[in-house]
């Protein structure tokens, strides 16, 4: 077979022969990247617009390392790409790269109004006073001194934390004593109750009418 870039004959099997066209890969590249036939003249490969180095295809117009420099990359935004990226706030380095804060003004942010778990500052509400220790130790009592979710006992818990078993408004109105919307929780069954609230007073409403 004669190679359609440099002319030289080369023998093939059979079984690739009809896809065969060039007698090596480096006349086969060299043919990609011609615009000509070498036997009217081969056109000359372009260079970088940057570094001017020769490139290997006649289409670039920059070399690798060019190609995606500056205002030409794909993720280019007023000078920061996404990688890195940077907090909005005070300009520091973040190492997540879908945060938009970096840890120091995200907390300081993260407060308030701002947090997504914000319900018109009634954590700040005080308990009632017949919220009363007397009343927590009913509780813990008709529960089994056990935490209703997870199962820890009370001595389990005060070996672990250092305190009682907390006892969880189900309705999260720290006016409501009703002891059908109280129930024994550890602490940290208690502080994942605050997210998802909806989902949990369903899930301990119906756990408390079990128990019953």
């Amino acid at each position: 077979m004669e190679c359609k870039f440099c002319g030289s004959q080369f023998s093939v099997s059979i079984s690739v022969s009809k896809n065969r066209r060039f007698c090596s890969r480096a006349c086969l590249q060299a043919w990609r990247n011609s615009e000509y036939h070498p036997r009217t003249g081969v056109k000359p490969m372009p260079r970088c617009l940057d570094c001017g180095k020769e490139l290997g295809d006649q289409r670039a117009k920059y070399c690798t390392k060019h190609a995606g420099a500056g205002e030409r990359g794909s993720n280019y935004k007023d000078g920061r790409t996404k990688r890195p990226r940077f907090c909005i706030d005070c300009g520091k380095r973040v190492q997540n790269l879908e945060a938009l804060r970096c840890r120091d003004c995200f907390e300081e942010w993260n407060r308030g109004t701002n947090h997504y778990n914000w319900q018109d500052g009634k954590s700040n509400e005080p308990y009632p006073l017949a919220f009363r220790p007397s009343l927590k130790e009913r509780i813990r009592e008709r529960d089994g001194h056990k935490c209703m979710n997870c199962g820890i006992t009370a001595t389990e818990h005060q070996s672990k934390y250092g305190r009682k078993l907390g006892v969880h408004h189900i309705d999260y109105n720290k006016a409501n004593l009703d002891e059908m919307n109280l129930l024994t929780l550890c602490q940290l069954c208690n502080t994942s109750a605050n997210f998802g609230r909806d989902r949990w007073e369903a899930f301990y409403r119906e756990k408390i009418c079990e128990s019953a």
